[in-house]
This record gives structure tokens, sequence and C-alpha cells, in this order.
């Protein structure tokens, strides 16, 4: 994946090598997920749940991807599981990686599900654009870069967030 320039939006498709294989152990993990409570926009408060795996975790989710494909080793990476009627309010994209995330220099989005109708907006650098979900389909954005998901319409999504820092 090219380095990401200030407002880059890069996609790949083959950034995650199963997503069923990861879908599967969010599945397990569900009782783990922690719903948003964060209010962002004055009363409005995003709708979703998140967790942040770790050590053995960590690495599960790891292996599932094709390493080649990110712009570096992950510092943070984070599930997040919207159901129908969940969504993202407009954030930047360093938000979703949560703790000292404004240190991260590169962040990559990746679906997991399947849908003609879900998706995730992103500011290229130039306009919005809307990435429908592909399961597996990774998209690197800046990470100041703005970004958010409407309400999911079709079935449970999943994505996969990783961040890291240049060497």
């Amino acid at each position: 994946m090219p380095r990401l320039e200030n407002t880059a939006l890069t996609p790949s498709r083959g950034a995650v090598a199963d997503p069923a294989a990861v879908i599967e152990l969010a599945t397990g993990w569900a009782p783990r997920f922690t719903r948003c409570t964060e209010s962002t926009l004055e009363t409005l408060r995003a709708r979703y749940a998140s967790f942040t795996p770790d050590g053995v975790e960590r690495d599960d989710v790891l292996a599932l991807f094709d390493r080649a494909e990110l712009p570096g080793e992950p510092s943070w990476i984070v599930l997040r599981r919207y159901q129908t009627g969940d969504y993202a309010l407009p954030h930047r994209s360093r938000a979703e990686l949560g703790g000292p995330a404004e240190q991260a220099s590169w962040v990559v989005v990746c679906t997991l599900t399947e849908s003609t109708v879900d998706g995730r907006t992103f500011w290229d650098g130039t306009r919005f654009v809307r990435v429908m979900d592909k399961a597996g389909y990774a998209v690197a954005t800046d990470p100041k870069a703005w970004c958010w998901t409407s309400p999911v319409r079709g079935r449970t999504r999943f994505t996969v967030t990783l961040g890291g820092r240049d060497a």
C-alpha cells in the first residue's frame, strides 16, 4: 500500500484474508463488546458496540490479515459491531482507535461484511466518498480525515479499524 498522503483515501481489496473468521472471533467475544456512550454532537449519541482485543486475541485477529497490505505494524486494533439502526456520527478516523490515538500516523478501516445498502463515508481530500461494504475490503485514510457510518439498514455489520505510527 502506498505511503498515505495527508488526506489520501487508499482502497485495498485483500487486507483481510478471511473476513468470516474475524466475524466468528468477534461473535465469540460478543459479551465483551461495549455500547458506545459518547455524545459527539450536542445531544446526539452514536450507536454501536466496540471491543479492543489484546494479547492472544489481538494476535488471533492480526493472523487473519495480509500484513503486506497495511502501512505498518498496528499499534491499535478495534472491532466494531453495528446492528440494524446503529450508526457512528461524524468523527476523525483516528477517534475510532481510542486512547492516545492522536499519535496515529495511519488508519485502515476494514469491512468484514457484504451489503448493497450499508457502507461508510470518508473524506478523500477533495470530497466525501461513500464506500459500500465489501467483505475484506480495506480503506486507508488520513487519521485526521472525517468519516461516519450512516444508520445500518441491512444485517449486523462488522468492521476492524487498525492504526499505527510511522517507524
